[in-house]
């Protein structure tokens, strides 16, 4: 138990496959060549994501890779014979200027706004409104006794 705010939450705890499907009946143990490896339980209070991504930029940086914040991508630099995305013009929004980055491999972590970031890449990609949804936090209060 930790105490936060003065109440004590449970600490996170990790569910195996088996022990997710138990707990959670409609979660799906297989998908489009993906197998479900488990899942993490935490309570409110015990994430914070400002300092998640903080982390994640710092290990990427002492990693090798090139880290910026306040930057968007204004559009993506494709390879002429295979249409292949290899980089993205970048501006940053601090200084105002805009050059072009090359990569290996581009990855879409938009979350919710996946789909204007696909459109970016091909004008004519079809919307996956079916498959990608806004996500929302469910907060339930509980009486102090059963916490």
């Amino acid at each position: 138990m930790i105490r936060v705010a003065g109440l004590r939450l449970a600490l996170p705890v990790y569910y195996s496959a088996q022990e997710s499907v138990e707990l959670f009946p409609t979660l799906a143990r297989k998908g489009k060549d993906r197998t479900l490896k488990g899942t993490v339980v935490y309570y409110d209070g015990h994430m914070n994501d400002s300092r998640v991504n903080i982390g994640l930029a710092c290990t990427a940086a002492l990693a090798g890779a090139a880290v910026l914040n306040h930057a968007e991508v204004i559009s993506f630099l494709k390879d002429e014979d295979s249409d292949r995305i290899i980089g993205a013009h970048i501006r940053d929004n601090l200084a105002g200027k805009e050059f072009d980055t090359n990569a290996k491999v581009v990855v879409n972590a938009a979350g919710p706004f996946c789909d204007s970031v696909r459109k970016m890449a091909d004008n004519d990609a079809k919307p996956v409104q079916a498959v990608v949804y806004i996500s929302c936090y469910l907060i339930t209060i509980l009486p102090r006794e059963w916490v």
